[in-house]
């Protein structure tokens, strides 16, 4: 909320290779008599977590989540909990994502929220968190709204549902991002007050509308407007089509206004639309070699192949463009996709493009393919793909007292000078080496990665020691300060 409450609705990707795959976000409310509360909202990748047996013989993978809200020092609201897949037959099975819902009341203020992940069943891998600013607050004397959520599906809810809203079970939609699958944006919002500054015999009207994120151009076909009796809680449950609408980042505005148009209150939540479908339409019909050559290849395995090996370098949203559809079987899915990355990143050579980056993706499928994957899907081969070869690589395979390790330096990177990343392997007779630690920011950052390097001699000992002992052929921190 504008006003009083800071009411902007924001996901929190948490995407790390081989590791922990959810998203987070979060909405604020408000229940009078109550004060105001936070619903947090965690989706987690089901494919991404380690499953082990129960003692019923099935499998089941196990996350533990901890939530808390802090003022300073003080813990004002925490919650420390498993969230649990489904139960399979076997662990390689394919897994649905899970969604995981929890609901904080606090008192009016500005607090740190942090949240922390752990794979139970894999403590090796390294704990997901995260820490963000909120504010939350309320006023008798003003109305204000309540924060946007995206909504994928609803049904009645259960009268005893303690996240019911307006008698609905509502599937949040976490991600901030509307692919050519989904061409309705469903949105649930609340009003507050309204009773309190408007007569019985007024209304108030809700105006709903997009703007071009980039130009704050009004879309004046998307959107509308209601009028309702005033009320103490006003929940406002609405749906664009927005099928037609083209591809690009918007933002969804909402305004509270009386009988003499003056707003009373407005909230906005931003998103990214992506319709190739419309935009294919076009691109397809070019005339020129790239496009034809794209539009003549019929097997499916091949453009699929050609589509998945763009991960590394594609961005947030064509990654998960590409991730909601690991399944499709459409051979135009992929020709279309395929079309438009490179089109988007050269209009004028983009088989040029292709062809370069088809050559890096051959070197990296030679050098790091496994027997459980290609190169490029390893994490050496999406470091190699996402920001060059390193200027120097440093193996250390035969370490008395460690893993199998190399150490590769970058001089210059994208995010940083001087960046490193450690890659190791626990089993000798596999080529998969995952990363362990990196001091590039965005990384997987493992302040004890040292001792989980020689985890292969001494298995135990402190989490919260940094070093290990000087042992006889150990030189991985030396490595590391000094890369040669």
């Amino acid at each position: 909320m504008r006003n009083f409450i800071v009411l902007l609705l924001i996901t929190f990707p948490i995407l790390l290779s081989a590791q922990i795959r959810a998203d987070f976000t979060f909405s604020r409310y408000y229940a009078p008599g109550q004060g105001g509360y936070i619903e947090t909202y965690l989706n987690i990748d089901g494919n991404s977590l380690n499953y082990a047996l129960n003692e019923n013989g099935m499998y089941q993978g196990k996350l533990e989540v901890s939530i808390a809200f802090f003022k300073g020092d003080t813990a004002v609201a925490f919650d420390k909990y498993e969230v649990l897949t489904p139960l399979l037959n076997n662990p390689d099975s394919a897994v649905a994502d899970v969604l995981d819902q929890k609901r904080f009341l606090l008192p009016d203020g500005k607090y740190e929220m942090e949240i922390n992940m752990i794979d139970v069943n894999d403590t090796a891998k390294t704990p997901i968190n995260g820490s963000y600013s909120v504010g939350i607050g309320s006023s008798d004397s003003v109305m204000f709204l309540s924060d946007i959520m995206y909504v994928y599906d609803y049904e009645k809810a259960d009268p005893n549902d303690p996240f019911q809203k307006a008698g609905l079970k509502l599937t949040p939609h976490v991600f901030d991002l509307y692919d050519d699958n989904s061409n309705k944006l469903t949105f649930y919002l609340e009003a507050y007050n309204s009773n309190r500054i408007l007569s019985d015999s007024q209304k108030v009207a809700i105006n709903y509308y997009l703007k071009d994120q980039k130009t704050k151009k009004l879309i004046t076909e998307y959107g509308g407007i209601n009028t309702y009796n005033p009320k103490e809680v006003l929940v406002v449950f609405k749906t664009i089509d927005i099928n037609n609408l083209p591809s690009g980042n918007y933002e969804l505005w909402i305004e509270a206004i009386d009988k003499d148009g003056k707003r009373l209150a407005e909230q906005s939540i931003s998103f990214t639309r992506i319709n190739y479908h419309n935009k294919t339409t076009e691109n397809v019909t070019l005339t020129g070699t790239f496009q034809d050559w794209v539009m003549n290849i019929n097997s499916l395995d091949s453009l699929s192949e050609m589509c998945w090996c763009l991960f590394p370098i594609a961005d947030q949203n064509e990654a998960q463009y590409l991730k909601n559809n690991k399944d499709n079987p459409d051979l135009n899915f992929y020709k279309n996709y395929f079309i438009n990355f490179w089109s988007d990143r050269d209009p004028v050579n983009p088989w040029e493009k292709w062809l370069a980056y088809e050559t890096e993706v051959k070197k990296v499928n030679s050098e790091y393919t496994t027997s459980d994957s290609k190169g490029y899907e390893t994490d050496r081969g999406f470091i190699y793909l996402k920001y060059g070869a390193p200027n120097t690589i440093t193996k250390r395979d035969n370490e008395p007292n460690s893993y199998p390790y190399h150490i590769w330096h970058y001089y210059q990177h994208p995010k940083r000078s001087d960046a490193k990343y450690v890659f190791y392997s626990k089993d000798r007779s596999t080529n998969d080496y995952v990363i362990l630690h990196s001091n590039v920011i965005g990384e997987i950052n493992n302040y004890h990665w040292k001792i989980d390097l020689q985890r292969r001699n001494t298995p135990y000992g402190s989490i919260d020691e940094e070093d290990v002992d000087d042992q006889w052929g150990n030189w991985s921190e030396d490595l590391f300060n000094m890369p040669r």
